[in-house]
C-alpha cells in the first residue's frame, strides 16, 4: 500500500492541469475547468463566435476542438454525480446557445439546442470517455 501522506497535509494537489483532492472529489477539479474554459470561451468570443462570416458549423468544430477539450480534461478518471452533470452540461447549453445565437425567448429546447449543433450530451460524452 502507498503512502500518501503528503496529500493528506496538503488537501489538494494540482498535477498536469488536473486538482487531485484528498476526499476524492471532484469539486474543484470541476470549477478548475470551468474557469479555465469560461477564459478560452471569452477569448474566442469576438473572433469566433460572434463573427458572422464564419459558418455555425466551422464555429462548432472550434467549439469541439477548444472548449469541449478544455472541459473534459481528465473526465476519464472522474466520479460523476448527477449535480456534477446538470453543471457541465448547463454551461455546455450556455455556449451552444451563444455560439448559435438562440436566445431565450426562442423556446428552444435543450435537446433541440444539442441536435442542431450535432453533439452529444455531456453525459454521453463522459460514458463514451469513461469507456475507453
Amino acid at each position: 500500500m502507498r503512502n500518501f501522506s503528503w496529500l493528506k497535509s496538503t488537501q489538494q494537489l494540482t498535477y498536469l492541469g488536473s486538482t487531485i483532492s484528498s476526499d476524492a472529489r471532484i469539486d474543484k477539479e470541476i470549477d478548475n475547468r470551468l474557469s479555465k474554459d469560461n477564459r478560452s470561451f471569452g477569448r474566442l468570443y469576438k473572433r469566433v463566435w460572434n463573427n458572422k462570416n464564419l459558418k455555425s458549423k466551422t464555429k462548432i468544430y472550434v467549439y469541439r476542438a477548444v472548449v469541449l477539450t478544455i472541459l473534459l480534461y481528465g473526465s476519464e478518471a472522474w466520479v460523476t454525480y448527477r449535480g456534477h452533470i446538470r453543471f457541465l452540461e448547463r454551461f455546455k447549453q450556455r455556449c451552444l446557445r451563444t455560439i448559435l445565437n438562440i436566445h431565450w425567448s426562442d423556446f428552444t429546447t435543450n435537446v433541440e439546442v444539442l441536435e442542431q449543433a450535432e453533439i452529444p450530451s455531456i453525459k454521453a460524452m463522459l460514458l463514451k470517455y469513461q469507456l475507453r
